[in-house]
């Protein structure tokens, strides 16, 4: 049964509550020089206020109106109840954090906790730093490996660092340091109508007239609706680490100028950075709800986006053009990790009225418990096709991607993974370690395969396809391969027989499949293997084909450890029932591992399950009474099993 999870409905008002509220308006604080008339211009006064009151809270008039008319430069940290007022900031706000960037090339090898910097460069315990690469990632030589960290000590230009470098690469080439001084600082309202209002600044240029702008660590903006008039770049723009968006909104943002590239633009929050949250939150009417990703050199790591609701109005426009004459829809990807980011959770999240729900560029994300319903087909002008993606794995990297629990509903030919262009069309890459399963596909089809994939298939799992159209549930490969597709997938038609047991894919009233409705029946036969657990260090048979490869049982698991080159494994011979159907299970697969069922030693002339992780099975029919069991590792590095299973079906 899938997972549910979903976030009520909440109107924008509700998000802005902070808990607790008071009763009464807090006090506001005297002596600032801010004036509350809506008139006055108050630029500059906070860096002022901020200077001559160090680590004081500054709060505002409950209710009044403040007009800013240019870029509000706060160097410090700063504490702020906006205590239910206006800011009217057509330019925005910014907080340059004590930002300090050095020039200096070396190379951060993978694991590295530590470099030698220049003199100079005024780098202190608990300092934040981002290292800016000059690796280039592989499939877009724009973006670079680049990591974000927090000094823990300092012995002359010896530098230490947390968290370590991961660098897939083995190293990663830096041009130079961003230093950030830890200077903390919060934006709040203690009242309901908090609102920052970007309006009546004109056209942006770069990524200029955010909401607030700040880089630093642990900052917080809680409980403030952020509202713009369609030409603004972003209600907030975060970076740094352990930074929190919460209970807020954005709406409005939603690029009307048709600007691409040169920055961000058009984003309800953009956060990027180590550990950055946006939490319980809506963007609504933007072109995109969330950026995860805010430099091409930088990555963002360990974000999390979770309990949001992003949507759009239907029937609104849905196209803008660019300066150049180009066409592009007006909401694109809410959830957009298409920046330079990794290891990043997408989860518990609505998402509605957009072309595209989410997309991912980065490596290791999970996307689970998601209700993404799309209901409109944005149609360009020309008659050019943006068919809806509702999730897309963009560009590179995408190994290790993830998702369970999603509910997806929406048009034909919606749901695709791959690279997104201007026709549909969604050529496939790399895609080693993706999985995708407990999932229901409500309306719409798996539609992924206009394009040969170089990587090999999806592991798909336990999908549920509802009031579909079987002509574009296609393009699911057997794991490891480019061509061959899981039985009965692949085809333009869904008739006649099918068998999905590889897939363990449920198709309901779907047109055009005639087919049994259901993957195959539960197995409930007597086991056929012995210490299936792996509760012993018996029944097996142990071994590698040479080099470092071993094999072992302890702990409950079986332990299998390849070196890339020779394979570790572990063997049973049983007897079986020819001709009988059989279902061979896997639990808790920590890495790939490959599952064979043959007829001769280390065989698979009855099952080939190639590199799968996680839990899994394969049905098939015996050929041959005397079977060959066997569970193997290649791949380099240590994969562990927690249990295996070998039952006739009933």
């Amino acid at each position: 049964m899938l997972r549910r999870h979903f976030l009520a409905c909440c109107s924008v008002a509700a998000l802005n509550a902070v808990a607790p509220v008071s009763a009464a308006p807090a006090t506001p604080t005297a002596g600032t020089g801010l004036v509350a008339d809506g008139v006055t211009d108050n630029n500059n006064v906070l860096e002022a206020w901020a200077a001559a009151n160090p680590g004081a809270d500054l709060v505002l008039e409950p209710g009044g109106t403040y007009y800013f008319s240019d870029r509000d430069s706060i160097s410090r940290g700063i504490s702020i109840d906006l205590n239910g007022s206006t800011i009217l900031a057509p330019k925005g706000w910014i907080l340059n954090q004590n930002r300090l960037t050095k020039t200096h090339s070396f190379s951060l090898a993978d694991g590295a906790t530590s470099y030698t910097t220049v003199p100079g460069s005024d780098i202190s315990v608990g300092d934040v730093l981002k290292f800016v690469g000059t690796t280039a990632k592989p499939g877009s030589g724009s973006y670079k490996w680049g990591w974000w960290a927090q000094v823990t000590n300092v012995a002359g230009t010896a530098i230490t660092f947390s968290p370590a470098v991961i660098a897939p690469a083995g190293s990663m080439g830096v041009s130079d340091v961003t230093r950030y001084k830890p200077l903390v600082s919060t934006f709040h309202s203690s009242r309901l109508g908090a609102t920052i209002d970007t309006s009546g600044g004109g056209s942006p240029t770069g990524s200029d007239r955010n909401g607030i702008e700040a880089s630093g660590q642990s900052m917080t903006i809680r409980g403030i609706a952020f509202v713009d008039d369609g030409d603004s770049a972003c209600g907030t723009l975060m970076e740094g680490l352990n930074n929190l968006v919460e209970t807020c909104s954005a709406t409005g943002y939603t690029n009307n100028s048709g600007l691409s590239g040169g920055g961000r633009k058009g984003y309800g929050f953009c956060m990027g950075g180590y550990n950055a949250i946006v939490r319980q939150s809506a963007a609504i009417n933007c072109k995109h709800g969330v950026e995860v990703g805010t430099d091409r050199a930088v990555d963002t790591i360990h974000a999390l986006v979770e309990d949001c609701t992003f949507s759009n109005p239907p029937g609104a426009a849905d196209e803008l053009v660019s300066p150049s004459g180009a066409t592009q829809p007006k909401y694109q990807q809410q959830i957009d990790c298409h920046g330079n980011s990794r290891f990043n959770t997408f989860r518990r999240n609505t998402v509605s009225g957009c072309n595209a729900a989410i997309a991912s560029r980065g490596g290791a994300t999970v996307i689970e418990d998601n209700t993404i319903n799309v209901s409109d087909v944005n149609t360009l002008s020309g008659g050019v096709d943006y068919a809806q993606k509702l999730i897309i794995l963009a560009y590179e990297l995408r190994a290790d991607v993830s998702g369970s629990g999603n509910v997806i509903t929406g048009p034909a030919d919606a749901f695709a993974f791959g690279i997104q262009n201007f026709t549909g069309v969604c050529a496939l890459e790399d895609n080693v370690g993706f999985t995708f399963d407990r999932t229901e596909i409500n309306g719409c089809s798996l539609y992924t395969v206009l394009g040969t994939p170089t990587g090999g298939g999806y592991d798909l799992g336990d999908v549920i396809f509802t009031n579909t159209s079987g002509s574009g549930v296609k393009g699911i490969y057997v794991p490891g391969s480019s061509s061959v597709p899981y039985p009965g997938i692949g085809t333009v038609s869904l008739t006649g027989s099918v068998t999905f047991s590889d897939a363990r894919i449920d198709i309901r009233n779907v047109t055009g499949y005639s087919g049994a409705s259901e993957p195959g029946a539960p197995a409930d036969g007597d086991e056929v293997l012995v210490n299936a657990d792996f509760s012993a260090p018996t029944d097996w048979t142990l071994g590698n084909t040479g080099g470092s490869a071993a094999a072992g049982i302890s702990g409950g698991a079986l332990r299998l450890t390849g070196d890339g080159a020779q394979t570790a494994y572990a063997q049973e011979v049983v007897t079986l029932v020819a001709g009988t159907t059989y279902r061979l299970a896997w639990t808790s697969a920590s890495a790939a591992m490959t599952f064979r069922v043959g007829t001769s030693n280390l065989g698979q002339q009855m099952v080939a399950a190639n590199d799968r992780s996680g839990s899994g099975y394969v049905d098939f029919t015996a050929t041959g009474t005397t079977a060959h069991v066997s569970i193997r590792r290649k791949t380099a590095g240590l994969a562990t099993l927690e249990a295996v299973s070998l039952k006739a079906l009933a």
